[in-house]
């Protein structure tokens, strides 16, 4: 019974997977307001020892006209 619910779900999930993705399709294209809303990554440095690296995240406020950047950190292994 379960094997079979479970073979039934997964079924279902296939056989949605086309109209979500056409669903997608008709999503509204990108604007030049929504490109201006992306943060954006820049300027990765690796560490003198290789073990991290830091890199800068821009955001912007477009109400108020202003920018934030941040440093950030991260493993070099990815994690």
């Amino acid at each position: 019974m379960k094997k079979s619910l479970g073979i039934n779900v997964l079924s279902l999930f296939i056989l949605s997977f086309p109209l979500l993705t056409q669903a997608q399709l008709e999503a509204l294209p990108l604007t030049v307001d929504d490109l201006m809303a992306l943060d954006s990554v820049s300027n990765p440095q690796l560490s003198p020892d290789g073990e991290w690296v830091a890199y800068v995240v821009r955001s912007r406020d477009m109400e108020e006209d202003k920018s934030n950047s941040q440093i950030f950190m991260v493993a070099s292994a990815g994690s």
